[in-house]
């Protein structure tokens, strides 16, 4: 008995002892996780870009005008026109440090239609400025500042040629095309910005009175990005550590499992003899708390239960079961009057 009693009391400090291990490795286990990951949180990138145009009409030398040239929005007149200045200025701003790919060019398109303005009779392209491409590496700032000059007579002199000469009476414009196109990336912060803007100038021709027109307000948006959350490993120590705990944490579990195992009741041969004959009998068997007297009792030694049963039928007697050791030792057995029909079911005599 005192044996029982100290296996016992080691079999539950070992219970114990697995229960707070897998417990500690667990909490530091989630600490060393913790400490190993970066959260970043989600954010909105925000990036805008702005382009506008401006120009100059410079004149021919003259007895009225006493400047060089006449700024924008005003009427000009054709035959003092020496050439037009035009100046581009865009700007693409990011609120991340990206990598990013910028060009531009500048085109020129002589058209002339029908009166209407509807109908092409001549359209070719020049090109009024070759691609320009730049590069930028983890920077959040482009800027452009660049001019182009116009010469006007040269471009107004074709378009009376051509008319003069096929003896056509039509509209006739010189449009300007500044085009820019971007490519800014950062795979870290996620940002993949893509497009062309283009912003247009168109100079009436073989006009005596012309206005130089700007067809669109230039450029002038913005939008932005949303950076999902991303988490990563940032310290590897703590990684590594959290990789060890797991493990140390993992066998813990696995200990403590088999501990509480080894408290199950493990059923032997004689608890599954005695298990299937009540289930396959139970509406024939009476289960009883109390130990049969045999004291001057005829015994009657049952050998099998079936010879039980037999006896059963015969004697119209309820059969009586009862425990005698736990997991060691039971009776099933018919009384009648001063008689008992006994079987004695050992676990030693099934085991052998």
């Amino acid at each position: 008995m005192e044996k029982l009693k100290k296996f016992h009391f080691s079999y539950f400090k070992r219970l114990v002892l697995s229960g707070l291990s897998f417990v500690l490795l667990l909490s530091l286990g989630l600490t060393f996780l913790y400490k190993s990951l970066e959260i970043e949180e989600a954010q909105m990138i925000k990036y805008n870009e702005t382009g506008s145009i401006d120009y100059k009409v410079y004149l021919k030398p003259n007895q009225f005008y006493e400047t060089d040239y006449l700024g924008k929005g005003m009427y000009y007149i054709a035959s003092l026109i020496r050439n037009i200045y035009v100046d581009l200025d865009y700007k693409f701003v990011i609120g991340v440090p990206t990598d990013m790919t910028f060009d531009y060019d500048i085109v020129g398109k002589l058209v002339i239609s029908d009166d209407s303005g509807k109908n092409k009779l001549f359209e070719k392209e020049y090109t009024l400025k070759t691609k320009v491409i730049e590069t930028l590496k983890n920077k959040s700032i482009y800027h452009i500042k660049d001019n182009l000059t116009i010469d006007y007579d040269y471009y107004n002199n074709l378009a009376n040629s051509f008319k003069s000469t096929y003896g056509v009476v039509g509209e006739s414009k010189l449009q300007i095309y500044i085009r820019v196109n971007k490519n800014v990336t950062n795979e870290e912060q996620n940002v993949n910005v893509k497009g062309q803007k283009q912003m247009t100038v168109e100079i009436p021709l073989t006009q005596k009175t012309l206005d130089v027109k700007i067809n669109d307000k230039g450029i002038n948006s913005s939008d932005e990005i949303v950076k999902d959350s991303h988490v990563s490993v940032g310290n590897v120590v703590y990684g590594v550590l959290f990789i060890i705990s797991f493990i140390l944490f993992v066998a813990s579990v696995l200990w403590f499992l088999e501990l509480l195992f080894m408290i199950k009741p493990k059923r032997n041969k004689y608890d599954k003899f005695v298990k299937k004959i009540i289930t396959e009998y139970d509406r024939l068997i009476v289960e009883t708390e109390t130990k049969p007297r045999l004291e001057n009792k005829e015994i009657i030694k049952i050998r099998k239960f079936e010879e039980l049963l037999d006896a059963r039928d015969n004697l119209k007697r309820p059969i009586m079961y009862h425990t005698v050791t736990k997991h060691q030792k039971c009776y099933f057995y018919i009384e009648k009057d001063n008689t008992i029909y006994l079987l004695i079911i050992k676990a030693v005599d099934l085991e052998g």
